[in-house]
């Protein structure tokens, strides 16, 4: 496959962070005997440096890893930085020396990485950057089990950028590949430990690679690092793009694809003059296409044909179109009418509500979006919203027109904090209850009584006999929440103060069964004993598994207690539905 490069040293050099401008002056000042700021003499700054790398997890999409702990060692002291989001690591103000870069935690890691350290010197400047790999450790434990290579790399161009869309090849016994992501990253796994042949290709590009090849043995480490420099042999295609006043537009992106041609889609962004190339072309037919959120251009797009030489594109023309800027504004009130305040959104972090339940924030649609639809969604612990949410339509305009202001529907926010446990659930001594009860079909009366007190576990509970709401026993108010003792342990059951569709952990049946409560909402209940208007309804719903299952639901009135109650049974040997409404009560003091 023509020349071959034997593994050997690490990748070249990435860009690295300067020094702080501070370090500098000092530095400076002191050499020319001056002061900074004051009047006294000017100790001599030793030298410094700085020092900068990256971390690369070569998994999903090889792309830098945030969090890593990255430790500098010198003879004498210690420096400890994290990675950031892009991966990248760095130290200023360094001591001129020789220093080892560790990747990691002193007390280990997720991840194994390649090389596990540098060793590198620091004079005076900016020592030459480095990378790390990172694989996670119990993957990588397998994979050396079964005596699997990870093999992994960058693609740069003689210029040093990154070269997106390289197909890099693992020849063995079977052959493996890996395009280059946007970062020239890739990384090819799953290829068995043997002799293997690492090359890449670049459809519908005339280009060299440095080296054309490597060549990995059975003996070399796991993680194996190929590298490959792309050198530009082919045509170019190249352009300009302007206003109508001929002033060059920076930073437009430009696409480039292939028209019947095999060419992985290129973008480049004009420069200060407003010049855009794509180099190492293969003769094909092209499509070219500017794009930007603030202009139009003329013509949209242009094809090019590539035929043995270098091709200059005929101009683009700009045309300015900024995006349309709406103001969406919207009232939140209580079910009285006055507003609420400190609603927010999740999403739309310019929206607040003010004193009078206001709330205004900016919005803007492009031209390539041409229009787009904005949802409110309000949020304020303890309260709840009708309707949930509300949506506005946002329209580009030509010619920088403003596109005024949006009013949505206005929300009507319900405050479910004030609803109390201890009046809605109220465990009086002497209080009992009657009801009449329908068990298919059936109908008999039913009374609960609150009993003695009973302590478990150093915890006084309210006894209810026979048994209480929910087929329990043992009840108590802590906080905002009624408790039950079920199977020996403390669950919390009822949640008050909470919005509708609040669900809560109950534990478990046996053990085995899990227990959710689902607060509904209010609704008024009429009974033998009267109508009761907002009472607060609770599902209870114990899970036996596929087929079977257990369906409480609660109505409970304030000042009352339970004014009706619905308990469905499933299971694989019948059913059994049980309804009991109130007939009668009296809550003794």
């Amino acid at each position: 496959m023509g020349s071959t490069m034997k593994l050997n040293t690490f990748p070249q050099p990435l860009s690295v962070v300067r020094i702080g401008a501070a370090c500098v002056l000092t530095a400076v000042i002191a050499a020319i005997g001056g002061s900074c700021g004051n009047d006294d003499a000017v100790t001599p700054v030793k030298p410094t440096g700085a020092v900068a790398g990256i971390v690369i997890g070569i998994f999903g999409r090889n792309e830098g890893l945030a969090g890593v702990t990255i430790r500098l060692r010198g003879d004498s002291r210690e420096y400890t930085t994290v990675t950031l989001a892009d991966g990248s690591f760095g130290f200023e103000q360094v001591p001129d020396g020789t220093y080892t870069i560790l990747p990691g935690d002193a007390s280990g890691s997720r991840y194994v990485f390649h090389p596990p350290k540098r060793s590198i010197p620091v004079a005076s400047g900016t020592a030459d950057a480095v990378r790390f790999y990172a694989f996670p450790e119990s993957l990588f434990a397998v994979y050396r089990g079964y005596q699997i290579f990870i093999l992994c790399g960058r693609v740069l161009d003689s210029a040093g950028a990154p070269v997106k869309g390289v197909i890099v090849y693992a020849e063995g016994e079977i052959q493996r590949r890996y395009t280059s992501n946007d970062l020239g990253y890739y990384s090819i796994q799953g290829v068995k430990k043997e002799r293997v042949t690492v090359y890449p290709r670049w459809q519908g590009y005339r280009c060299e690679f440095i080296p054309e090849s490597y060549d990995v043995s059975p003996g070399d480490e796991s993680i194996v690092v190929c590298d490959f420099t792309v050198v530009y042999t082919g045509s170019a295609v190249s352009g300009r793009i302007a206003d109508e006043t001929g002033t060059a537009i920076t930073g437009v992106t430009v696409g480039l694809r292939g028209i019947g041609t095999p060419i992985y889609p290129l973008t480049t962004t004009t420069d200060t003059d407003g010049r855009y190339v794509f180099a190492s072309l293969g003769d094909g037919v092209y499509r070219l296409e500017p794009v930007s959120g603030d202009y139009r251009f003329s013509p949209a797009a242009d094809t090019v044909t590539v035929a043995g030489e270098s091709f200059t594109a005929p101009d683009f023309t700009a045309i300015y179109s900024p995006p349309t800027e709406y103001l969406v504004t919207g009232m939140v009130q209580d079910v009285y009418g006055a507003g609420v305040k400190g609603v927010t959104d999740t999403l739309l972090t310019d929206l607040l509500t003010g004193d009078d339940g206001r709330f205004a924030f900016t919005q803007s649609v492009d031209h390539l979006t041409g229009s787009r639809e904005v949802t409110v969604t309000p949020v304020l612990d303890g309260f709840s919203f009708e309707p949930r949410s509300a949506t506005v339509t946002l329209a580009w305009k030509e010619n920088g027109v403003s596109g005024g202001t949006l009013e949505t529907t206005s929300f009507t926010a319900t405050d479910w904090r004030g609803y109390d446990a201890s009046v809605y659930f109220p465990l009086n001594d002497g209080a009992h209850w009657i009801y009449e009860r329908t068990a298919d079909g059936i109908v008999s009366e039913h009374v609960m009584s609150v009993s003695v007190p009973d302590t478990v576990a150093a915890t006084v509970w309210t006894t209810i006999e026979p048994e209480g709401p929910g087929r329990y026993t043992h009840f108590r108010i802590d906080g905002n929440a009624v408790h039950v003792l079920a199977d020996g342990s403390d669950r919390t059951w009822l949640q008050f103060g909470r919005v509708p569709g609040s669900v809560t952990d109950a534990g478990q049946v046996a053990g085995t069964y899990p227990v959710t409560v689902t607060f509904l909402g209010t609704e008024d209940v009429m009974t033998p004993a009267g109508y009761f208007v907002s009472c607060l309804v609770f599902e209870s719903v114990v899970d036996y598994g596929v087929t079977a299952g257990e369906t409480i639901r609660l109505w409970i009135a304030a000042g009352i207690g339970m004014v009706r109650s619905e308990r469905t049974l499933v299971s694989a040997g019948g059913g059994e539905h049980v309804v009991d409404v109130l007939t009668g009560h009296h809550n003794s003091d």
